[in-house]
C-alpha cells in the first residue's frame, strides 16, 4: 500500500465516521412537524384554563438529552432539543419542578392565556442538574418557536422518572 493510497483511506474513513455521527445526531433529534404549521391543528385553549407551550433550541452536544417537564410535582412530559411541547392546565398559580425536584418556577396560569417556558442546558455552577428554565414573552417566544419540532406531550422512557 503507498502512503497516497493510506491517506485516502483515511480520508474516506473520517467521512464515513462524520456521516455516521450526523446521522446519530439528528436521529435523536426531534421529530415531528414544524410548530408553525401544527399551531392551527392544536385544539383551542378551555375558559378555565391556560396553556404552557414548553421548548428547548436545539444545541448539538446535548439534543439527545431528555429533559422532563413536572409541573406541581407530576411529570407530564419530555423534552428533547428542537422541539416545542403543549400541556394544558387549570388557571391560577403552579410550580415548575425542575433538576430532579433540586429547582423551581413559580408560574401564575392566566385563564385563556399562555405562558411560554424555554428549557436550556447550562453548567452546573449555574443551576445543579444542568437545566434552566425560564418564563419568555410571548412575541420572543413565538419566533423562538416557529422552525422548532411540535411533539406529543407524553413520557417516552419512565425510567428517566427519579422521583
Amino acid at each position: 500500500m503507498s502512503i497516497k493510497s493510506g491517506k485516502n483511506d483515511m480520508k474516506i474513513n473520517i467521512l464515513k465516521f462524520s456521516i455516521i455521527g450526523l446521522a446519530m445526531l439528528t436521529a435523536g433529534c426531534a421529530v415531528g412537524i414544524e410548530y408553525r404549521d401544527a399551531v392551527s391543528k392544536i385544539p383551542a385553549i378551555k375558559a378555565s384554563q391556560g396553556r404552557l407551550i414548553v421548548y428547548r433550541e436545539f444545541n448539538p452536544l446535548t439534543g439527545l438529552i431528555s429533559r422532563v417537564l413536572w409541573v406541581d410535582g407530576k411529570p407530564v412530559g419530555d423534552l428533547y432539543g428542537s422541539a416545542v411541547i403543549v400541556h394544558d392546565i387549570t388557571a391560577g398559580p403552579h410550580i415548575i419542578n425542575y433538576n430532579d425536584g433540586a429547582s423551581k418556577l413559580d408560574i401564575n396560569m392566566p385563564a385563556g392565556g399562555k405562558v411560554y417556558l424555554q428549557y436550556f442546558i447550562v453548567s452546573d455552577s449555574q443551576h445543579e442538574g444542568n437545566t434552566g428554565v425560564e418564563i419568555i414573552p410571548s412575541k420572543q417566544a413565538e419566533s423562538d418557536i416557529a422552525h422548532l419540532h411540535y411533539i406529543e406531550t407524553k413520557i417516552r422512557h419512565p425510567d428517566e422518572l427519579k422521583k
